[in-house]
């Protein structure tokens, strides 16, 4: 999937412009998005790319009114997008499984999946780090950087510019960093170049993922993202879903609830809980004298 910018030039170019492109703004009304948001999903695409499909447009109508071209209601707020489905099922791994697998990887890729679970960055984030963003006395990494798909840019949003902690990473860090390494060099490389987010999907993680039995239809650099932001959801010292927002970067709590997986057992110990507060003991016993 494109990566912040690319994903809505994307977006753009293969779905909105081919149908409203020849489309006076004052010619597209609430009814023909509708129908254009009925079409992709009779199509096949799933609610979050017609919701992002939305976002453009709307976005294009919000610009419109700041420029004073648009003066009336956003017509892409009245849409619906119908029920919110999810394609595939999110599937974890439990602890020992991450760590089979990260023993697993090569070197780099070992790092750099470590990375992406101890800190939820986006892999576009984490190929784009350099060694100016990582600060080892205070063992910890300045996300402000991205690179996706052979293009350097900035992160997704502002708010994802944000500070993260390396922890017990941060020795393996020092221990990595290249005696002449510059500011602006990139810490996973090869021949000063930065790595390939699907190349080593294909010939690292996945493979080593089916090795293993943990391999399920979409496993990829999300998952360990996905990952990180559950798990410091839970836990004695579990951060509230704004602490876990701030951490992934997002810009919607929305959006970090819908990357954590869900935790029935978590639930369940939080049911029994509250249970043994406010259920009496012989409440079994009740029961069966009104039966």
């Amino acid at each position: 999937m494109a990566d912040g910018g690319e994903k809505y030039k994307s977006l753009l170019k293969n779905h909105i412009l081919p149908v409203f492109g020849s489309f006076r703004l004052c010619d597209i009304g609430t009814e023909d998005i509708q129908a254009f948001l009925n079409l992709k999903q009779e199509g096949g695409l799933s609610w979050w790319t017609r919701n992002d499909l939305k976002g453009v447009i709307s976005g294009v109508f919000t610009k419109a009114t700041d420029w004073g071209y648009w003066t009336e209601k956003n017509p892409a707020l009245r849409t619906s997008l119908g029920p919110q489905k999810n394609k595939r099922k999110k599937y974890g791994l439990t602890d020992d499984q991450i760590v089979a697998l990260i023993n697993a990887l090569p070197p780099v890729v070992q790092l750099m999946v470590a990375t992406d679970v101890s800190t939820g960055m986006r892999v576009s984030e984490l190929c784009g780090l350099k060694w100016g963003s990582i600060d080892l006395s205070r063992g910890t990494v300045r996300v402000q950087e991205t690179f996706f798909r052979g293009k350097e840019g900035e992160t997704k949003t502002e708010k994802s510019h944000r500070t993260l902690a390396l922890g017990i990473l941060t020795p393996v860090f020092a221990a990595t960093r290249p005696a002449n390494a510059r500011p602006d060099d990139y810490v996973f490389q090869l021949f000063g170049k930065p790595l390939d987010d699907r190349d080593l999907l294909r010939r690292f993680v996945r493979p080593t993922a089916q090795e293993l039995g943990l391999y399920f239809e979409g496993f990829g650099w999300r998952t360990f993202r996905r990952l990180h932001v559950t798990a410091i959801q839970n836990g004695s010292d579990a951060v509230n879903v704004f602490e876990a927002m701030a951490q992934a970067g997002h810009t919607r709590p929305e959006t970090t609830m819908r990357y954590t997986l869900s935790q029935s057992g978590r639930r369940e110990k939080a049911v029994l809980r509250l249970q043994e507060k406010w259920i009496p003991a012989n409440w079994a016993g009740i029961v069966r004298g009104w039966l």
